[in-house]
C-alpha cells in the first residue's frame, strides 16, 4: 500500500499520508436537490420505483450478451476476436432485438473504442465501454489520492462512486428513449459483471441471486478452481494478482449491495451525491460502512499531513460544535512536523497464510462472556430491542443524500466531522508504535469531548477474542445511545473492515461473504489480506426472528481468531 510521496524535500517519517492532486473528475457528481428526505422515504423511492423484471420477461441472456432491461443491452467482447475491444464486435455479434440497429450500433461501436462512450448520428443509441471512460475511472480504483497501487496487478470492484455515477448515465440516456450498449472486454470481464449487476439490483429491483443468474451466462459460470474462475478479486495489495478460496466474488458484490439497499445502508441512487462522497475519500480518507454507526478511517494524523487540506486538526466551522465546547485553535498546541506513514510492513503480509496458534472460537462466546455488561437474552433480543438498529438507521439522515453535505466537507475539519455525526468516540486499532505522533490527533479530539478507546492488534492479521468482545461492547452501547463510532487503524482498510465486519455481523445480522462485498465497493482497500478475507467471510449468522435469543443468533457465528 505505498503512499504518494511528498513533491518537494520535505523527511518522510512514520505515519504520514500526503494527497497532492484530485482526482480524476466522475460523471453523475452534480449534488441532488432534494429536502434531505427521511430515508424511509427514500428507500421506498429506490424500491417501489425500480422497474423490477423478473427473469422470464427479460429476453433470454446467452453467451455474450444480456438484455439488461429497458433497451439496455451488455455485450461482451471475445479474446477470440480479430480486433479487440468494441471496434472488433460485428453486426452478428450482436442480440436480435438490435438487428434493426445495428448500423446504429456498429457507428456508436466505433466511437466509443476511441473514447470510451459512443453515440448514433441519429442519436438513437449510446454505447458505454465504461473500463476506457475517463469519468469511471476506467473502473480502476484510484487510491483516491493516497495510495499508488501501480505494484499491485490486480482487479478490484467498481467504486460505490462509479457504481452511482454509472447508474446516473444510464438513466440519462435511457431517458432520452436511447437504447444502450454496455461493451467489455474478456480481461475485465469480473469489474463490468459486478457493474451490470449493480444496476440489475439497485435500478431493476432484482435480487442477487435473479442478477447474478441472469449475467453469468455472458461469460459463462466460472471455473470451480478459484485460481482460475473469472468472477474473483484479489485481495487489494496483492503483489502476485492471484486469487483463492477467500477472494472476493462478483456475487458477493451483488449481496452488499442488496443488504446495503435492505438495511438502509446506501440511499436511492439518484439521491446519492457523488462528489460528496468522493471529497469525504480525498480529503478525510473516511467512510461510511454503516452510517449512523461506523464510520471508516485511515489514521487521522497522517492525512492531517495533506497541503491540499490544511488544518484537519483545527476546531473547525462553529455550527458543527456543540455550544458547551470551548473555542481556541489547537493547532498552535499540536507538533506541526510533517510525517508520512511507511508502508513498509505492507511487504511483510504473508498472502496465503496466518501465523501459528490460531483457535476457532464462537462469537456467542464473547457476547455471553461477560454477563450483565452486555444484557441478558431477554434484554437485547426481545421485539422492541431486536429492532434498535433498524430503528436507528430509519432515523438517520443518509449522509450522501443530506443537501449541500459536499459543502459541510469542503468546511468540516475532523472534530467539526465527528461531532456532527454524533461521534463521541474513536476505536484505535493500531499500536503506539506504529505511529508515535498520533498523539497530536488524540490530543486535538480529546480537546472537543473525544474519546480515544484502544484496541489495538497485528497489522494484516486478526484480532483475539478481548479485542472483538471490547470493540462490540463499545458498539452496542453507542448503537443503544444513537451514538456513532469512527474507527481506524493505519490506512483505515484491513483490521478496520475487519472489525466493521463483526459488528455488521453480530448487530446487523450480515454474513462476512456479502459484507465483504458490500465494504470492498463501499471503501475500496478493505480486507487485504488473505487470512483477514478468511476471517471475515467465515461470519454466518442467522437471521433475527421474534424467538430468537442471542445464543442462538450467534450459534452459527463462529469466527477464527489469534491465541494470545
Amino acid at each position: 500500500m505505498p503512499l504518494l510521496s511528498l513533491m518537494g524535500s520535505k523527511p518522510k517519517s512514520k505515519c504520514g499520508l500526503i494527497l497532492p492532486g484530485m482526482v480524476k473528475p466522475s460523471c453523475g457528481d452534480t449534488p441532488p436537490s432534494d429536502d434531505e428526505a427521511e430515508p424511509q422515504s427514500q428507500v421506498s423511492t429506490s424500491i417501489t420505483s425500480a422497474s423490477h423484471h423478473s427473469l422470464a420477461s427479460l429476453e433470454s441472456s446467452c453467451h455474450g450478451m444480456a438484455n439488461l432491461g429497458q433497451g439496455v443491452w451488455w455485450v461482451g467482447c471475445s479474446d477470440n476476436q480479430e480486433v479487440p475491444g468494441p471496434a472488433g464486435i460485428t453486426p452478428e455479434m450482436l442480440p436480435s432485438a438490435l438487428e434493426s440497429n445495428a448500423q446504429d450500433v456498429m457507428e456508436s461501436l466505433q466511437q466509443c473504442a476511441l473514447t470510451g462512450d459512443g453515440e448514433s448520428r441519429n442519436g438513437s443509441l449510446r454505447a458505454f465501454y465504461p473500463e476506457e471512460m475517463e469519468c469511471l475511472g476506467r473502473l480502476k480504483w484510484d487510491g483516491d489520492g493516497h495510495y499508488v497501487l501501480a505494484p499491485f496487478p490486480g482487479d478490484h470492484p467498481p467504486t460505490l462512486g462509479q457504481v452511482m455515477s454509472f447508474l446516473k448515465m444510464v438513466d440519462a440516456a435511457v431517458s432520452k428513449s436511447k437504447m444502450v450498449v454496455l461493451v467489455t472486454t474478456q480481461r475485465r470481464r469480473a469489474v463490468t459483471a459486478a457493474l451490470a449487476g449493480a444496476l440489475l439490483v439497485l435500478a431493476r429491483g432484482f435480487s442477487p441471486e435473479e442478477a447474478w443468474q441472469h449475467i453469468h451466462p455472458v461469460y459463462g459460470l466460472p471455473k470451480e478452481d478459484p485460481k482460475v474462475a473469472w468472477d474473483r478479486f484479489p485481495p487489494p495489495f496483492s503483489h502476485s494478482g492471484e486469487t483463492g478460496p477467500s477472494s472476493l466474488t462478483v456475487f458477493d458484490c451483488l449481496r452488499g449491495l442488496a443488504v446495503a439497499r435492505e438495511k438502509n445502508w446506501l440511499e436511492d441512487y439518484r439521491l446519492f451525491d457523488v462528489a460528496a462522497w468522493k471529497m469525504m475519500r480525498e480529503k478525510f480518507d473516511a467512510s461510511w460502512l454503516i452510517p449512523g454507526e461506523i464510520l471508516a478511517m485511515a489514521n487521522p494524523w497522517g492525512t492531517s499531513q495533506n497541503p491540499r487540506f490544511p488544518g484537519l486538526l483545527n476546531r473547525g466551522p462553529a455550527e458543527s460544535m456543540p455550544s458547551s465546547q470551548s473555542s481556541p485553535d489547537l493547532m498552535g498546541s499540536i507538533s506541526q512536523t510533517s510525517s508520512f506513514q511507511s508502508s513498509s510492513h505492507l511487504d511483510a503480509w504473508p498472502e496465503d497464510t496466518c501465523e501459528a496458534g490460531q483457535a476457532t472460537a464462537d462469537l456467542e462466546t464473547i457476547l455471553l462472556s461477560q454477563g450483565g455488561d452486555l444484557g441478558t437474552d431477554e434484554e437485547v433480543c426481545n421485539s422492541v430491542n431486536a429492532a434498535v438498529a433498524a430503528e436507528n438507521a430509519g432515523s438517520w439522515k443518509l449522509p450522501f443524500s443530506r443537501s449541500e453535505e459536499f459543502s459541510r466537507l469542503e468546511a468540516d475539519t475532523f472534530v467539526s466531522l465527528l461531532l456532527r455525526n454524533s461521534i463521541q468516540e474513536v476505536a484505535r486499532l493500531n499500536y503506539d508504535a506504529e505511529c508515535p505522533e498520533q498523539r497530536g490527533y488524540e490530543k486535538a479530539f480529546a480537546a472537543n469531548g473525544i474519546k480515544i478507546k484502544k484496541v489495538p492488534f497485528q497489522d494484516g492479521n486478526i484480532p483475539n477474542k478481548a479485542v472483538v468482545k471490547e470493540f462490540l461492547k463499545s458498539c452496542q452501547v453507542a448503537v443503544k445511545r444513537k451514538r456513532t463510532i469512527a474507527l481506524h487503524c493505519q490506512g483505515g482498510m484491513g483490521r478496520t473492515g475487519v472489525m466493521a465486519g463483526a459488528h455488521a455481523a453480530a448487530h446487523h445480522q450480515v454474513d462476512g461473504k456479502a459484507f465483504h462485498g458490500w465494504t470492498r465497493i463501499c471503501r475500496p482497500g478493505t480486507v487485504q489480506t488473505v487470512v483477514q478475507e478468511e476471517f471475515l467471510r467465515e461470519m454466518e449468522p442467522e437471521p433475527i426472528t421474534k424467538s430468537s435469543s442471542l445464543r442462538s443468533i450467534m450459534d452459527s457465528c463462529r469466527l477464527r481468531f489469534i491465541s494470545v
